[in-house]
């Protein structure tokens, strides 16, 4: 059992807390990384569609505030409080200090309860808020407009400043990716091509929405937003 779900099929969590520094693991296909890209797309639908039910008379600008608070790496990193860093396996010396690590494997204990309960959104979104409902005040749910607004994630900065201009969304684009597949640093660029600009922001980071967000932070400072 994990934050109050019990698992049917033991082996679906056991797969979701190998991480693939493990000598043991061969390919992402017997650690966590497949289930922590389902769990990621199941933690954006479950937020996106609280938020949207809600706050009703919010616009999108401030919804995507919100959403990119709330899916962060550090607000996952904060959620792995389930105890993940005591039963997480990983290979000698990986640090469990990186954000990027616990974060993402809370995403795998997100994907694997999704395939546990044979894909059920609706028992997987229950159990993902009554989860979210435990965050510290500074990262949680209910945050108020004025809270929202100033703690605004770079990424929505950048697309609520492309929309007021009228310009297309921001393009993320992975221009790098080095190092071990335990441990990999990538590399993103970004830039609004319909704005009359060639500034391009660069981030680098050992996630990619890590990399995304140091890269819409280094776009907005070149715009000077």
């Amino acid at each position: 059992m994990i934050a109050g779900y019990r698992f049917r099929n033991q082996s679906l969590l056991q797969k979701a807390l190998n991480h693939p520094s493990l000598p043991s693991i061969s390919g992402s296909d017997n650690s966590f990384q497949r289930l922590e890209f389902l769990g990621d797309a199941v933690l954006k639908l479950t937020t996106t569609d609280y938020l949207l039910s809600k706050y009703p008379q919010e616009d999108e600008g401030k919804l995507n505030h919100r959403l990119e608070a709330l899916v962060n790496g550090s607000t996952c990193k904060e959620m792995a409080f389930l105890g993940l860093d005591k039963m997480l396996k990983v290979g000698l010396g990986t640090d469990l200090k990186q954000s990027a690590i616990l974060g993402d494997a809370f995403e795998a204990v997100i994907g694997s309860v999704y395939e546990d309960s044979g894909k059920d959104m609706k028992v997987t979104g229950a159990w993902l808020l009554r989860v979210m409902e435990r965050l510290p005040q500074e990262s949680s749910l209910e945050k108020t407009p004025a809270e929202v607004a100033s703690s605004r994630h770079p990424k929505a900065a950048l697309q609520e400043y492309a929309q007021k201009l009228g310009g297309g969304l921001p393009e993320y684009i992975l221009v790098g990716q080095k190092g071990a597949a335990h441990d990999p640093l990538f590399t993103i660029k970004v830039a609004i091509p319909t704005l009359n600009s060639t500034a391009v922001g660069l981030g680098s980071d050992r996630s990619r929405r890590a990399a995304e967000t140091s890269a819409a932070a280094d776009l907005l400072r070149q715009l000077r937003v």
